[in-house]
């Protein structure tokens, strides 16, 4: 009797053991959906929130102001003055007798969107200042206040006393090409300095604390998107002069490198100039030639600077350049091929040629034999490898994880039946062994 008790209740406890454990699965998947609904509902009411906030900020960052200028001592030094607000120069109206000059009411204007002011005296020269060197106050029911402490005055390098060496930032304006380009340098005394761009504005200076002056400054080099290079002379730029330390450039038209080929009616022609630009051994040579369609032609150094240029006006293109001679100064002469030169694109008419290592007079003997390079060696890095294949299968990539479990209940169901057939058993032997 006790035996059958005891199957009875292996009986019992096995169906609800089947009954309990199909659902706890769907309550845990009941959970997990709820909590993965309740976890997207906050989400997107962050979402929403964040935007609400976005949209705010904007609106008040797209307020109208208004803009006032403060000068101190000089205002009557100047006819007009004007402020670069999105790149346009908008004019700012004196009030009355008094120091203050401001913008046109209802402007929508924020700070990023100034720039600089310009200054028109009374002999009709401009003088433009930055804003990072204008004093900016507060702004108060939508005003952006600025205050010019000194007045910016035109330096006069005629005067007496005034010191040529000063102190001086370059500023280069651009018009309507401020985006086409990666980066812009200006050679100065020789080197290549990076010009930062202001903002959003179409300004671009040296880095502040320069020792420069107007002739340290020979070119600019523009980088493209594509990563190519056009280098303008400042003869091609418009020059402004100079106030507070300022040297400023203006360039009226884009810079690309397919500028069209202006054609004679002859020969198709256009008339170029030939820039050599030397690294490190600009005073090696006593003098530098170009052959020019079979003629020897002095090139001239510009100043202190490693730019050597032919005369203007020649009429020269590419194919009229065939080698560069180099006179030391014992008088020795290295002929050296177009090969050896880097070429630069040709802007506003000029051809440059970059040569970065100094020609040396043993440079032509070396036996040609010799730069012969070895012949090209297989990279068994560049072999390509095929996947293991095992019993007909392909190995499973890397990263992943074979599927070694399963989730079904197929296990729980067969341990069930296995329990109710041992008991059933058990049931029966006990009756035969009754009888």
């Amino acid at each position: 009797m006790k035996l059958k008790r005891y199957l009875y209740l292996i009986t019992l406890f096995s169906l609800l053991f089947f009954y309990l454990q199909p659902s706890s699965n769907v309550s845990a998947e009941s959970k997990a959906y709820s909590q993965e609904q309740t976890n997207d509902t906050v989400q997107s009411t962050t979402e929403i929130n964040l935007l609400t906030d976005t949209n705010t900020v904007d609106v008040n960052t797209n307020k109208h102001t208004q803009i006032h200028l403060h000068l101190k001592d000089c205002p009557n030094d100047f006819t007009h003055v004007y402020a670069n607000l999105k790149e346009q120069w908008i004019e700012l109206t004196r009030q009355g007798n008094s120091p203050l000059f401001i913008a046109l009411d209802n402007g929508e204007f924020v700070k990023d969107d100034i720039t600089e002011f310009k200054f028109i005296t009374a002999t009709n020269i401009e003088i433009i200042i930055p804003v990072s060197e204008v004093k900016i106050g507060v702004e108060a029911e939508g005003t952006i206040n600025y205050w010019l402490e000194n007045c910016p005055k035109a330096a006069d390098p005629n005067q007496p006393g005034v010191d040529p060496q000063k102190n001086t930032q370059i500023h280069l304006h651009l018009k309507d090409c401020k985006d086409l380009y990666l980066k812009i340098f200006a050679r100065i005394k020789g080197e290549w300095v990076e010009l930062i761009k202001q903002g959003n504005s179409p300004l671009y200076k040296a880095p502040d604390g320069g020792l420069y002056v107007k002739d340290d400054i020979t070119e600019f080099k523009f980088i493209t998107e594509k990563n190519e290079e056009i280098i303008i002379p400042i003869s091609n730029l418009k020059i402004g002069v100079e106030a507070e330390g300022t040297i400023n450039y203006w360039l009226e038209e884009c810079l690309n490198n397919q500028l069209p080929i202006k054609e004679d009616n002859d020969e198709g022609k256009k008339h170029t100039q030939i820039h050599l630009h030397l690294k490190d051994c600009v005073d090696g040579y006593s003098k530098i030639f170009v052959k020019l369609k079979g003629k020897w032609v002095e090139l001239v150094r510009q100043g202190k600077s490693p730019l050597f240029k032919t005369l203007d006006g020649g009429e020269y293109v590419k194919d009229d350049i065939s080698l560069f001679k180099f006179v030391t100064s014992d008088n020795k002469e290295i002929i050296v091929p177009l090969s050896a030169f880097k070429i630069g694109v040709e802007a506003e008419g000029t051809i440059n040629y970059w040569f970065e290592q100094c020609p040396k007079p043993d440079a032509a003997d070396k036996d040609e034999n010799s730069n012969t390079p070895p012949p090209p060696t297989k990279d068994e890095s560049d072999t390509p490898t095929t996947p293991n294949v095992e019993d007909g299968q392909p190995e499973a990539p890397t990263g992943t994880l074979p599927q070694t479990g399963d989730s079904g209940n197929i296990l729980f169901y067969l341990f069930g039946i296995l329990l109710m057939a041992t008991g059933a058993f058990l049931l029966r032997w006990r009756k035969t062994k009754e009888i």
